[in-house]
């Protein structure tokens, strides 16, 4: 994983995606199921997280992961007002912009 610079995203519960019972008496569990992601995928999407879902006809639980788009934030947005065009440096404030 280092060497393609990804993380492991963790998990949220339960902590197996992987379930056999041997001779119908034994029990084991793993978690070989894993979402990784890159450091700017990560800083792209913070609210995304690895969650477990139940298992029904198989012996691995499926996962999902759910994010959102990091949504920047304005304080206000750019109106232009045609009144501006009126004022007498206006020329001159756009064309040295």
């Amino acid at each position: 994983m280092s060497d393609c610079e990804v993380s492991n995203l963790g998990h949220q519960d339960p902590n197996f995606t992987w379930h056999k019972h041997i001779h119908g008496v034994r029990y084991l569990a793993k978690r070989l199921d894993k979402a990784l992601a890159s450091l700017d995928w990560q800083t792209s999407f913070p609210k995304a997280y690895v969650e477990t879902l139940c298992r029904i006809h198989s012996d691995h639980n499926p996962i999902i992961l759910p994010w959102e788009i990091a949504r920047l934030t304005c304080e206000r947005s750019f109106r232009f007002e045609a009144a501006w065009t009126t004022h007498s440096d206006y020329q001159d404030i756009v064309c040295s912009a």
